[in-house]
């Protein structure tokens, strides 16, 4: 764009050093944000530095299995959670035992 008269040499210089971000096309991506996350991340790692200005990406992500990780996540914590309250709850109990 700079060649074609675009950008100015400054507004070049501005995007060469301004971070990549993804911008999603549809709804599909507010499903998969960690997906959307690792993407960004490989991109920042592994794009070199001057083709930042606006790399088309293409990607699949199988929102099914999207789904599924994230309810396992989710009943992963809730067990987690469950798990800490009733060791708490176990060492109060111990507590009062031995300051009695």
């Amino acid at each position: 764009m700079r060649q074609n008269g675009y950008l100015s040499d400054a507004e070049y210089q501005s995007a060469r050093t301004t971070p990549l971000t993804p911008s999603p096309r549809d709804g599909e991506a507010a499903e998969a944000p960690y997906f959307v996350d690792l993407t960004n991340d490989e991109l920042q790692s592994n794009v070199a530095e001057g083709e930042r200005n606006h790399p088309r990406v293409y990607t699949t992500v199988d929102l099914n299995l999207q789904r599924m990780a994230l309810e396992a996540v989710r009943i992963g914590m809730e067990r987690s959670t469950s798990s800490f309250k009733n060791l708490a709850a176990r060492r109060r109990r111990c507590r009062q035992r031995i300051l009695k």
